[in-house]
């Protein structure tokens, strides 16, 4: 069975280093098995009963505190900051074994243990448990032709380029022309080694306005010369005008890399773990995962689908764990996809098993689902995806995505599905930084493009940008009812036929609402009726206002409100 591709987000326990040259920083040596049955194992720690309350917690910027203060579940957990137990790991470390990373979310840690230390390390009074540590591959391109494109070609003032049609495919066009890209908004990317970002002119931008923060290497191991992380950044969040934008090219960047492409392990659940609890700890908004855990090297024990349940694997459960802390958590659904479950895994894997995540599949810029994208339900019986964006096909156009040199490529894969979605949601928080990440969720399903019949094939549908940006935008309440007055329109979304509504009174007369297309443009102005004290209402034929969102403006006796509605297509 083919190894399960899927995004993985991942953050780090230390503190950040600025990216100033062209290597990432290095986390240091990473130790090696001693011996050819030496396996790397979670031991799962019982209590932190010799640090509550007495050793500091680990410090977390004022950013991470204020986002889990407002989008946050409470947590009883009062130790949740804190390393585990120093005491613990002395015991271990005195029968000869090293811990390696130390999971302050899992209480746990991993080392590496021949079957026999496992055995008597599972054994002991502190130890709740012990698992092998998984492996993941990148998403990556599936099988099938990879077109080199020429760059440099200039553009007008806003030229999308070839990157034109992944984002009219998610309906990112008329936000990014609006003026919407994610300022703000705090991004993280876990994956492989980024390169130096100055050097790709779809990148470089984010370097000089110093909104790359940081880049850490959590492997430990030299540099592969693998350029995922740098493709999946490019459709998120790239900027070459005439060539690639990403939604969120306005947006701060951090970046962990977790994977060693050429080692047999090539990314560890330890990694993941890591990166994440450290990109929490530095204020990340939103984490991209295109990384996937499903089955483990040689000789280990390797996920299986009953697993895919939400609460099993280590990367669900740390990024269900990021998600309460309020931190949006998007991943990819992997590459597994055929006709039938007998032929290959088929399955979305760890963490795109997660409740809280969001999990996008893959369509072909044709709108068609893509062969590979992985199929849900999860094993719980819980419908996956959530969304689809454009994975591409193969033999068909694919995403494009900036080159690990200086051009582009064009790829097909879930993991360049999911940084559109990632770039999407950063639009969402810069409209309403107060969103949850379930409130995220639920607003891409809501207005995506099969929301009133998902499947387990691409979930609530194709993502719509435009429409989910109109839900935030939209209904706007009054906040004194002296100085503002409210419309009602019905249906928001309306396909034909609108109406309008709102209570009135002599005083409110004469009103008018003015209707402007997403650049400022004035495409329809109506006069109100005058009417006496109650409720007027106007029916409208809605085919006559340009497609996609369309702001409005309410005016009426001196006071006025404005808000957005939808015109499907």
């Amino acid at each position: 069975m083919p190894p399960i591709r899927i995004l993985v987000a991942a953050l780090l326990l230390l503190a950040p280093t600025l990216l100033v040259g062209p290597a990432p920083v290095s986390a240091g040596t990473v130790p090696r098995p001693t011996g050819p049955d030496s396996i790397k194992y979670w031991v799962f720690l019982r209590d932190k009963v010799d640090v509550a309350g007495k050793t500091a917690p680990v410090p977390v910027a004022a950013r991470a505190l204020q986002r889990r203060l407002g989008r946050g579940a409470p947590s009883a957990d009062a130790d949740l900051d804190r390393e585990v137990s120093g005491a613990y790991v002395r015991r271990l470390q005195s029968m000869g074994i090293d811990p390696l990373v130390r999971s302050r979310w899992l209480n746990a840690v991993s080392a590496w243990m021949s079957e026999e230390e496992a055995a008597v390390v599972s054994a002991l009074p502190f130890v709740n448990g012990i698992r092998p540590v998984g492996s993941a591959v990148p998403v990556g391109d599936v099988d099938g032709p990879v077109t080199l494109v020429d760059s440099g070609r200039p553009g007008g003032l806003v030229d999308f380029g070839p990157s034109l049609t992944q984002l009219s495919v998610a309906g990112a066009v008329a936000p990014l022309q609006a003026g919407w890209n994610g300022q703000g908004v705090r991004l993280g990317i876990i994956d492989t080694g980024l390169g130096d970002p100055s050097t790709h002119p779809a990148l470089s931008h984010l370097v000089t306005s110093g909104r790359f923060l940081s880049s850490r290497d959590f492997t430990g191991l030299p540099d592969d010369g693998n350029r995922h992380a740098r493709m999946v950044l490019s459709v998120a969040a790239g900027y070459h005008d005439g060539n690639l934008v990403g939604p969120a090219w306005g947006a701060e960047i951090l970046h962990a890399r977790t994977e060693y492409y050429l080692s047999e392990t090539n990314q560890e659940e330890d990694n993941f773990v890591a990166g994440l609890e450290w990109m929490e700890a530095e204020g990340v908004d939103v984490v991209n995962v295109s990384l996937g855990y499903s089955v483990f090297d040689a000789g280990q024990r390797s996920y299986v689908y009953a697993e895919m349940d939400g609460k099993t694997a280590v990367t669900t459960r740390a990024a269900e764990h990021a998600a309460s802390l309020g931190v949006v958590m998007v991943v990819a659904a992997a590459n597994e996809g055929c006709a039938s479950p007998q032929l290959c895994w088929y399955y979305v894997t760890s963490p795109a098993d997660g409740p809280s995540v969001i999990t996008v599949g893959g369509v072909s810029a044709n709108l068609v689902r893509s062969s590979f994208s992985g199929y849900g339900p999860t094993a719980d019986g819980r419908t996956k995806p959530d969304v689809a964006a454009m994975a591409g096909e193969s033999f068909q156009l694919g995403v494009y995505v900036a080159n690990s040199g200086t051009g582009y490529v064009r790829g097909n894969g879930t993991s360049f599905a999911a940084p559109m979605v990632s770039g999407i949601v950063t639009l969402l928080l810069q409209a309403d930084p107060s969103l949850t990440p379930l409130q995220i969720r639920d607003l891409l399903r809501a207005t995506a493009s099969q929301a009133q019949s998902p499947d387990n094939s691409l979930g609530w549908g194709i993502v719509n940008a435009e429409a989910a940006l109109a839900r935030v935008t939209s209904v706007e309440r009054p906040k004194h009812a002296s100085t503002r007055s409210e419309l009602h329109a019905w249906p928001n979304p309306f396909r034909d036929r609108l109406v309008l509504y709102a209570p009135t009174d002599t005083s409110m007369q004469p009103a008018r609402v003015e209707f402007y297309d997403l650049l400022g443009r004035r495409v329809a102005d109506l006069a109100v009726p005058s009417a006496g004290a109650g409720t007027w209402q106007i029916d409208l034929d809605g085919t006559a206002l340009p497609a996609g969102v369309v702001l409005y403006r309410f005016t009426a006796g001196g006071r006025e409100s404005s808000g957005s509605l939808v015109h499907a297509r």
